[in-house]
């Protein structure tokens, strides 16, 4: 779920939200350096054999609490708005008595950034950079902390600044670097863009086919790797694919 307090690991209701499989974690991690230690973990366990992953990190997702500022012991099980229900006990809004601030959202994100740099970093550390795939995208567009000029509106709604997201693609043996294309796609595309290149894909079967969106693409730029990844979120990386809005994770 994208409402998770960052401390407790805690849903609005209090129930935790944090497993491995079916097993609940109990970490004091902040939880976007514990995604992040993970994900690194995984590399260095895995970068002998192809792997696919996906990092999905709830930041920037309310509630808003930026790194390096726990909560006392008094104050975790202390909610935004206690006489709301289910995970709208959260929620900051800017109408709030004491509103969340864009220094802690954009705290929140630069804790992010760090935490995609320290992955980018273990795929330089095993060598994989040129041969991986990297993708980062988002499912929607910021938050009310956030600017997403020139785009019009925010999140949940259907207005580009809501659904008009970043796309980037980054792989050095086969995708040209600084390059932008106005192609349109959608999220879905990225199935038969991370299967197109996998040895042994069911791409080609009936059951699996390329968007017309993205099949030129497939075809002509991503025929084979030893290696992929889909990491949500980095911002810094070599082929933008689709103009972008401002990013939130």
């Amino acid at each position: 779920s994208g409402a998770v307090d960052y401390y407790t690991h805690q849903r609005g209701d209090g129930t935790h939200d944090l497993y491995e499989n079916t097993t609940p974690v109990e970490t004091p991690n902040y939880l976007t350096d514990e995604i992040t230690r993970r994900a690194v973990s995984f590399i260095d366990r895995r970068s002998a054999s192809p792997f696919f992953l996906e990092i999905a990190y709830n930041a920037v997702h309310w509630p808003f609490q930026p790194p390096d500022r726990p909560p006392s012991q008094a104050d975790r099980n202390t909610v935004p708005r206690p006489q709301a229900t289910g995970d709208q006990r959260l929620f900051q809004g800017p109408d709030d008595p004491a509103p969340a601030t864009r220094q802690d959202y954009v705290r929140m994100l630069e804790q992010a950034d760090a935490g995609v740099g320290g992955i980018l970093a273990a795929l330089d550390r095993h060598a994989l950079s040129r041969d991986t795939l990297v993708i980062f995208t988002n499912d929607n567009g910021g938050e009310w902390l956030s600017r997403n000029a020139p785009l019009s509106h925010r999140k949940a709604t259907l207005w580009e600044g809501g659904i008009r997201v970043p796309l980037i693609l980054r792989w050095p043996a086969r995708l040209p670097a600084g390059k932008t294309s106005e192609q349109v796609a959608i999220t879905m595309d990225l199935t038969a863009t991370l299967l197109a290149p996998a040895p042994g894909s069911c791409f080609s079967s009936s059951a699996m086919r390329c968007s017309a969106a993205c099949s030129l693409r497939c075809k002509a730029t991503i025929r084979s790797t030893s290696r992929s990844a889909s990491i949500r979120p980095p911002r810094r990386s070599s082929l933008s694919c689709a103009p972008a809005s401002i990013p939130n994770y």
